[in-house]
């Protein structure tokens, strides 16, 4: 029998670090695979509530800085601190096909942003057949195909565990 899995991709680095790593080198005017020689300063940001995402680099290169967790501030500083520069209230970022989101989440897309969760829809059933997978690949953790998710609209979640790709989402 094959088991079905989660689609858990480590987008984080995908997506985040190895674009800016490859415009870094771009910007030092570095080829790929080419040694650097400067030591470059990158900040981050991640905010003091996310303190689990602080890690240092990997690259012996680069020196990973957490100005917003230097400073103790936490999102709800951060958000405080946007409004009062009258930039409104910022979302959460994630992507909308993103597989570590909550059923709150969930939720949240599929009652106020149409277009997202159909987005989301139409992610979630083109990675049912991924080769990398024995068996089927999902966004949602149940393993169930996202429209078929019933998402109670009265409910609210807490999930005990750290609902984050890797948090080097910044806010």
């Amino acid at each position: 029998m094959v088991k079905s899995v989660c689609f858990a991709d480590k987008c984080t680095y995908e997506y985040k670090i190895r674009p800016v790593n490859k415009k870094i080198r771009d910007l030092l005017g570095y080829k790929p695979r080419q040694h650097i020689k400067e030591t470059v300063h990158l900040w981050k940001g991640i905010s003091a509530d996310e303190i689990y995402s602080v890690k240092p680099s990997a690259l012996k290169w680069q020196v990973a800085e957490h100005p917003l967790v230097d400073l103790n501030l936490d999102r709800s500083n951060c958000i405080a601190y946007i409004e009062k520069e009258g930039l409104g209230t910022p979302p959460r970022s994630s992507c909308v096909g993103c597989p570590f989101h909550n059923d709150d989440q969930w939720r949240n897309i599929k009652l106020h942003d149409t277009n997202a969760w159909i987005e989301a829809i139409e992610v979630d059933h083109s990675i049912r057949n991924l080769q990398k997978f024995k068996g089927n690949a999902y966004l949602h953790r149940s393993c169930l195909p996202l429209d078929q998710i019933e998402f109670d609209e009265n409910q609210l979640e807490y999930s005990g565990f750290m609902d984050e790709c890797e948090g080097m989402c910044g806010v």
